[in-house]
């Protein structure tokens, strides 16, 4: 039997150097621009869905998920696909856009509560639209890495879905000057080690290679790293490294005393209610 794990994240304070401050700045300005592109979209398609124009919305979602190269899971679907149906590779991809399309663009029919639903729709139309129109233009507008764009899609998915079921405000533009987070995922193909002075070219590039951290506790032996991230602003940076580690390491065992505490709130006046006959 396995045991149970845990996930936790532990923020350490970053030294770096003018010219690695400098690079962060520039990664965090270009961040900031696809977010905000991001933002700007997923309202503009609420701004047609309200003044009925959903319908030229879909079409140019249909066009962008069209023009998009077919790759990881999109070929092994295309393929059983186009055997099961015996028609071409090129077809079988045309198919499944197609069906992604009208499924992201369907209002669900519901008895009751049928304005939840109808806005649920709107909003996730708006969240597909947005994500489709920046990944085709983001190389050529921002020149982000893949592993920094990914990570900031990931945190936008997560923040529209919690939009789209009615948890959380809906996302909103960040103004100049504000910090926005650098994150990546740790892969088996991009490993990650924790050290006084750790790689973090793939945040901003080269000048990031040896960035000084101060390592004021260690990771436990069983930490798998799952995700790194540069937050804060300039001159007051922290790395914050988020893993899972076995629940026995990172455990908080206290002694017991058999004692017991009592606490003094500060309160001089008791005040005591009374029920009136």
């Amino acid at each position: 039997m396995s045991e149970a794990t845990k996930t936790l994240a532990y923020r350490y304070r970053l030294r770096l150097t003018p010219a690695q401050e400098d690079i962060l700045d520039r990664s965090q300005e270009q961040l900031r621009l696809v977010w905000n592109h991001l933002v700007r979209s997923q309202r503009h398609v609420e701004h047609e869905w309200k003044n009925g124009r959903a319908a030229s919305v879909k079409n140019e979602l249909l066009e962008l998920t069209l023009a998009k190269a077919v790759k990881g899971t999109a070929v092994i679907s295309a393929r059983k696909l186009a055997e099961e149906r015996k028609v071409s590779f090129e077809e079988a991809v045309q198919i499944r856009r197609h069906e992604f399309v009208e499924k992201t663009a369907s209002i669900p029919k519901r008895k009751k509560d049928g304005s939840r639903y109808l806005r649920i729709a709107h909003r996730r139309l708006a969240t597909h639209y947005a994500d489709a129109l920046v990944n085709a233009k983001v190389d050529h507008y921002y020149g982000l890495g893949a592993q920094l764009y990914n990570g900031l899609r990931i945190k936008f998915e997560r923040c529209s879905d919690m939009w789209i079921k009615g948890k959380f405000r809906r996302p909103r533009f960040k103004r100049k000057g504000e910090p926005v987070t650098l994150q990546r995922q740790v892969q088996s193909i991009s490993p990650f080690n924790l050290k006084c002075f750790s790689d973090l070219s793939s945040l901003g590039g080269q000048a990031l290679k040896k960035c000084e951290v101060i390592i004021h506790r260690q990771l436990p032996d069983s930490a798998e790293i799952k995700q790194i991230a540069v937050a804060g602003k300039r001159g007051a940076r922290y790395l914050i490294v988020m893993f899972k580690a076995v629940a026995s390491d990172v455990a908080k065992n206290f002694p017991i005393t058999n004692r017991t505490v009592g606490v003094d709130p500060g309160i001089k006046v008791g005040l005591t209610m009374t029920p009136l006959d």
